[in-house]
């Protein structure tokens, strides 16, 4: 089986672990279960709540060496004695947006 591809809906079985997690606090506070059985079983449904959380989204690394060359032309283009302030000024934003 592959990693890829859409996350499950595990909704389902979350809530079921959070309503075992809710049983075993009232079971706890009733005197039903010793404080070392209620943190051993909590811990195992700690463990699967985990288990089922979404994973986080890798993000590309960002090209700096595109970025650097960006800003040379940038830098180079915003020199230009022929460019009026506000040219200056809309030029950089497009180029960090670009960025």
């Amino acid at each position: 089986m592959s990693n890829e591809g859409p996350e499950l809906d595990h909704s389902r079985d979350i809530r079921r672990i959070e309503a075992a997690i809710t049983n075993l606090q009232k079971q706890l506070i009733s005197d039903v279960i010793s404080d070392q059985e209620f943190r051993s079983e909590f811990q195992v449904l700690q463990r699967q709540l985990r288990a089922l959380a979404p994973k986080p989204q890798a993000r590309p690394a960002p090209d700096l060496d595109r970025a650097a060359e960006l800003l040379k032309k940038l830098s180079t283009l915003c020199e230009h004695p022929e460019l009026a302030q506000t040219q200056r000024r809309e030029l950089a934003r497009e180029g960090f947006d670009e960025i």
